[in-house]
């Protein structure tokens, strides 16, 4: 099944910006030279002169090498720049000089925050927090670092004491707006993404996150609105934007102007996986299988683990016979886990697909062996055995899948088709009435469905047969094998009504 990436931009929004750390700065009033050289550059490093700022600090530091503040803000520089080594180099020296000076603490908390060990994040930030329980940005990269461990309820603390300590922190109420929207706490998000926005109407990234919000809801004109004021933020802001206004129009199902946005966001950012991946199952619901193959290939060359990414192109595959390469990628999905369930499932349908039952079955089982919960194996192998004229074993799967997955609306169809063709309508009218209030319009389910009114006969049965068939003309195109079954046996309940 293709998979659309909707939470990327969510999370890119994030991590586009560097999560958004604020370095600590420290700051104090003096007269005396080297005072006046480090304010001199700490304005330089606020007006984003870092080269500038990094050579004042240094000067500063030649003339006293145990200024604590020169040598904490060039570290604050270094950070800047991306370069944590030596970065983290300068906090270091500070804590040989003064074991308790918060800052230090603070921003090797960011450093590692940054780098992604969250941990080690989480026990320095609470150690800078404990030499000085006010700052706001200490507990702000605090929060951040507990989302990055998905501990997301410590993270909502820690970003409440943020904005408790002060009012005006935009990106804390941004980044707490975004984690409410992925916990779907949909009113939550929403007041802290607007009391972003009034602290600073510059926070394109809330904007970003709001139309998100609208996008959820179905409100496409604010949706719109608000990507529109995110475009006009830095570059890595626009990019999400252009790639959020391509999902309106994909949820709208105007597949040119989603393709337009994601091409923009591409330009701008080559490297945007998401969008290529995105883009390409646009092609591939068209039948431009060439198209989309080059597209996945591109977003697997950004990300060369995404699950998601191999999938679609092992499917894109399929749809094209290319089994020997669709088998290359699902090999090199065991080889980098050994128990991807899903990937032992694709690499049976291939097999299954290819005509080859023996290697198809091998597969699935695999798959369940690997995890066996996995509904999907079992609903396949139900289909292989079917194929073979295994009836009865097929039953079993496919009633495993149902047990796994209550939503599988294909396992319920063929439990209902075995056990209509074994003239038990009863319990056939059962499953193919879950299938149908699971997916009103799915036309294999109310065909078959009213094959067993048909034949059951009881009660309100004709009359029930009658309304799955007049459904399926509603749905299906005229030109449809579907509708001149279904126009075929409504003309027989209607006689058989007579």
């Amino acid at each position: 099944m293709n998979k659309i990436v909707f939470l990327t931009a969510l999370l890119l929004t994030v991590s586009a910006c560097g999560l958004l750390t604020r370095c600590s700065i420290a700051h104090a009033a003096g007269t005396s030279e080297i005072e006046i050289l480090i304010e001199k550059a700490d304005t330089l490093f606020e007006k984003k002169d870092l080269a500038e700022a990094k050579r004042v600090y240094l000067k500063a530091l030649s003339i006293n090498a145990k200024n604590l503040r020169a040598r904490n803000n060039l570290g604050a520089v270094y950070m800047a720049l991306g370069d944590y080594s030596k970065a983290f180099e300068q906090f270091e020296e500070i804590l040989k000089l003064d074991p308790d000076y918060a800052n230090a603490y603070e921003n090797i908390g960011i450093i590692m925050c940054r780098k992604g060990d969250f941990e080690r994040a989480v026990t320095t930030l609470k150690q800078a927090l404990f030499l000085n329980s006010e700052s706001s940005t200490a507990y702000y990269n605090l929060g951040l670092s507990f989302i990055g461990l998905e501990n997301y309820q410590d993270g909502i603390k820690a970003l409440k004491v943020a904005v408790k300590l002060n009012p005006s922190f935009s990106e804390a109420y941004s980044t707490l707006g975004e984690l409410h929207y992925r916990l779907d706490n949909i009113k939550e998000a929403e007041e802290c993404l607007k009391k972003a926005i009034t602290a600073n109407p510059g926070n394109y990234t809330a904007y970003n996150t709001m139309g998100l919000l609208n996008l959820r809801q179905a409100n496409y004109e604010d949706a719109s609105l608000n990507f529109g004021k995110a475009l006009k933020g830095p570059r890595g802001v626009q990019v999400i934007a252009l790639y959020n206004m391509g999902l309106i129009y994909l949820t709208k199902n105007d597949a040119a102007k989603s393709i337009e946005y994601f091409k923009k966001a591409t330009e701008l950012e080559p490297g945007f996986a998401a969008a290529f991946n995105d883009w390409a199952m646009i092609l591939i619901k068209q039948g431009n299988f060439a198209e989309a193959e080059k597209l996945l290939v591109k977003a697997i060359m950004v990300e060369p683990k995404n699950l998601t990414f191999n999938i679609n192109l092992i499917d894109c595959y399929k749809k094209t016979s290319k089994f020997k390469e669709a088998l290359d990628v699902c090999d090199y999905l065991i080889k980098l886990d050994a128990k991807n369930a899903q990937a032992y499932d694709e690499k049976g349908h291939i097999y299954y697909l290819s005509g080859d039952a023996k290697n198809a079955k091998e597969n699935y089982e695999k798959a369940i062996a690997a995890n066996p919960s996995y509904a999907e194996a079992h609903y396949k192998l139900g289909v292989l055995y079917d194929k073979v004229g295994a009836g009865d074993r097929a039953l079993t799967e496919y009633q495993a899948a149902v047990k796994l997955n209550p939503a599988h609306v294909f396992a319920y169809n063929n439990i209902g088709f075995s056990l209509m063709n074994s003239l038990k309508f009863d319990d056939a009218a059962k499953n193919l009435e879950a299938a149908v209030n699971i997916n009103p319009n799915f036309t294999f389910a109310l065909y078959n469905l009213g094959i067993v009114y048909f034949n059951r006969n009881k009660g309100a049965d004709l009359a029930n047969a009658r309304k799955m068939f007049a459904k399926i003309l509603e749905i299906e195109p005229k030109e449809s094998n579907f509708y001149k079954l279904a126009s075929d046996a409504l003309t027989q309940v209607e006689s058989k009504g007579k």
